[in-house]
This record gives structure tokens, sequence and C-alpha cells, in this order.
């Protein structure tokens, strides 16, 4: 069985990658996720490229799903990958756990300078030090008030 990593190129980036111009063409955002297809769509947003990969991907044979039949009549005869839930009510609750996440705790709302969305709050240094510039940093009394917006 063909794994979807065997399908894809994984590439991680730091946070001088986002702010870089070759990075502001695959997203213009500079946030990630990001994802580049085999055509050279560029697309971002979490939902949108688990929706891409699940259609790209789900009934491919080889990654372990299967196609019965053909043209208009064909139906999913094996697994997808599971990236998309079976049910109406299981998709719409992954739907909404992606677009709180998309919505509250990855995106800053702000465009302020040093403001950071409530994920910094996971990764960002109390301090600046030699390696972080006091742009990159979260004091502890804002990484507490936006670890516990994450918790409401």
């Amino acid at each position: 069985r063909r794994l979807l990593e065997d399908s894809i190129e994984t590439v991680t980036i730091g946070h001088d990658d986002l702010c870089s111009e070759s990075y502001a063409r695959v997203n213009p955002l500079g946030k990630v996720p990001a994802f580049v297809t085999d055509a050279g769509l560029h697309l971002f947003e979490a939902s949108v490229i688990m929706g891409y990969l699940e259609d790209r991907f789900g009934d491919d044979p080889a990654s372990g799903g299967r196609i019965d039949g053909e043209g208009e009549g064909a139906t999913r005869g094996g697994p997808s990958l599971g990236l998309v839930p079976d049910t109406p009510d299981d998709r719409a609750f992954v739907n909404l756990l992606v677009r709180i996440h998309d919505l509250y705790i990855a995106s800053p709302n702000c465009t302020q300078p040093s403001f950071s969305h409530t994920q910094g709050c996971m990764y960002l240094d109390p301090t600046e030090t030699e390696f972080t510039p006091a742009s990159r940093t979260m004091d502890v009394k804002t990484r507490a008030a936006k670890a516990a917006e994450i918790f409401k």
C-alpha cells in the first residue's frame, strides 16, 4: 500500500521563509499551511488542502482506495484517505474544528507590528535572545492569556 507521504513532498520552513518573496508567491498571506499541486496551483488554508488531497488521492487504487465502475456510475468501493469523514455529522464537526483553528487560533486578525496569532503562544520565546529578535517574542502574561483563549 502506497502512503500519501510517498506521493507528496514535504518542506519544513521557518519564520524567515514565511517572510520571503519566494514563499509569498506560494501563499500571499505568509502563513502555513500551503501546498503546490502538480499542476502548479498554489493552495492554502487547511480545509482547502485537505479537500484537494482527498479528491486527488482518495480514490487512487495505489493508495488503498478504489473506484467501482466507470464514468458517472462509478462509486467508491474502497477506503478513502480518511481526511474527510464518511457521515454528514462527522464532516460538519471536522469542518467546524478546522474553521475554529483557521479563524481563531492561527489567524492574527490584526496587522499591528509584533502582534501574534493565538497559536504563537505555543512557540514564541518569552524573551529576546541572540537567536530571537524582540518582534518574535511573547511575554508570559500575553502567552497565558492567548493559551486561555484556546480553551474557552
